[in-house]
């Protein structure tokens, strides 16, 4: 068997994909959206109330958080019964979303703990892509 990465050799080996399952690791610099989710209230242990996610196909991505398919961080959102939006997506590739995850300071580009303050992450976007950063109604 060939992995794609260590992690995928560790999900198989623990059993929680097969072999057979389709794998997707996205290249650094593969164009996608990036995207945060805010939950209304932080984990229970945590003071994390932010999920910054990456994808080609954001609709598709969103289905698979609200159906445990996805991120463990909002599979427990989902366990706890809290409740969380889609609130930023932008054009970006993956590691935008890794340095934004990096700043650890999500809050302060989420309009649902920020209203009325636009602050957008565009240190890598194109003047036309601006237009595309959307903040959708928490």
């Amino acid at each position: 068997m060939e992995y794609v990465s260590t992690h995928h050799k560790s999900l198989i080996e623990n059993g929680v994909m097969t072999q057979a399952e389709p794998y997707t690791v996205y290249p650094d610099k593969t164009k996608g959206f990036v995207y945060i989710i805010h939950l209304a209230r932080p984990l229970a242990g945590s003071k994390s109330q932010h999920y910054v996610g990456f994808s080609t196909q954001v609709a598709k991505r969103l289905w698979h958080h609200r159906n445990n398919t996805g991120s463990n961080f909002l599979k427990e959102a989902n366990r706890q019964g809290i409740a969380y939006t889609l609130c930023v997506i932008f054009p970006g590739t993956k590691s935008i979303e890794r340095e934004l995850k990096n700043t650890h300071n999500t809050a302060k580009y989420c309009p649902c703990c920020n209203p009325g303050t636009v602050r957008k992450y565009t240190k890598y976007l194109l003047p036309h892509e601006v237009d595309d950063y959307k903040f959708i109604d928490c």
